[in-house]
């Protein structure tokens, strides 16, 4: 090899290492600015209207209602249990949810119906066999398509049960804007 060669094999090695150096700067940076935004900005600004969930010194225990105003240091909420709109000093709230909405009962449904349904498969699976030679366990069954039709039957069975949970037991989503309950 030539020390021309070679020189230029260092100076290419010098160029990528600069190439090298410089992206992980970019990224140094990206994550810098990306951390340095204010968490405020991540979470969601209430709106009139909102439901939430709140506890606070003033109150008792966690209450549901409707936020009526919006203050630089209060909240108005007009609470499920009736009466005439709260304010409630923004200090003294320890806890405060917004409602996302909830899930449609379908999706739910599905969602469960779904997990049901291979969990009922994988126990049609189980329990439903043929004998080996004079060993029999679970319930018999003369075939493999019967076992096959024993796990798809047990697998719908298992689905629909489930998705019936799943559209009836709906829960609504929260997420936490303020958390003074946790140190």
């Amino acid at each position: 090899m030539s020390p021309l060669s070679s020189a230029a094999f260092s100076l290419i090695d010098c160029g990528v290492a600069v190439l090298h150096i410089g992206r992980t700067l970019g990224r140094a940076v990206f994550l810098t600015l990306a951390l340095a935004t204010p968490a405020r900005a991540q979470t969601p600004e209430l709106l009139i209207g909102d439901r939430v969930r709140v506890r606070s010194a003033t109150l008792m225990g966690m209450q549901h209602g409707h936020v009526t105003t919006v203050g630089p240091d209060s909240l108005g909420v007009a609470l499920d249990l009736g009466g005439p709109p709260l304010p409630i000093a923004l200090r003294d709230i320890a806890w405060l949810e917004v409602s996302q909405g909830r899930p449609e009962m379908r999706e739910a449904g599905l969602w469960t119906g779904g997990i049901f349904a291979v969990l009922g498969g994988a126990l049609g699976f189980l329990f439903f066999s043929e004998c080996d030679g004079d060993v029999c366990r679970g319930f018999i069954v003369e075939n493999a398509g019967q076992r096959a039709l024993a796990v798809v039957g047990t697998g719908a069975t298992f689905g629909a049960v489930g998705f019936v949970i799943g559209a009836v037991t709906v829960r609504e989503r929260w997420s936490v804007l303020i958390d003074r309950l946790r140190p």
